[in-house]
């Protein structure tokens, strides 16, 4: 098994609104175009970007986290910083970024008619909680016997 104790991951119904979390991953758009690219940042080292849970989609399943992410970071775990003593504290692995959620900006003329979309980053994203990477896990190790 990939994940060898529980200890170690957070399930989505553990999953606290406002607790702290570390996003990571390799945002591609940094150096997606070499002539407008920042040269301080190396492709083979992952960023780091501490959020929040801003809540939970309990229909869906899904965590909200209020951090900014970029294409590139998809597939980057969350881990959750929690309080495990009165003195220790540790960090679980809570998930997996899918996307962001954008902001959409709608332009109209003087008619009402829409003239123009502009998509931004909201400053939220979406992450699927470990549950479901643990069930595709189990799936794979089924298989596999």
């Amino acid at each position: 098994m990939l994940v060898s104790s529980k200890k170690q991951v957070i399930l989505f119904d553990e999953v606290g609104i406002t607790n702290d979390v570390i996003l990571s991953g390799f945002p591609s758009s940094l150096t997606a175009y070499k002539e407008i690219s920042n040269q301080n940042y190396s492709e083979d080292i992952p960023l780091f970007r501490k959020g929040m849970v801003a809540n939970k989609n309990l229909k869906a399943k899904k965590i909200i986290i209020d951090g900014m992410v970029f294409p590139g970071n998809s597939g980057g775990p969350i881990m959750i910083h929690r309080q495990i003593s009165e003195i220790n504290w540790e960090f679980v692995l809570a998930g997996v970024l899918t996307e962001n959620i954008p902001y959409n900006s709608i332009s109209k003329n003087e008619k009402g008619v829409l003239t123009s979309i502009n998509q931004q980053n909201s400053g939220y994203s979406i992450a699927e909680p470990m549950d479901g990477v643990l069930d595709l896990v189990a799936i794979a190790e089924n298989a596999g016997e």
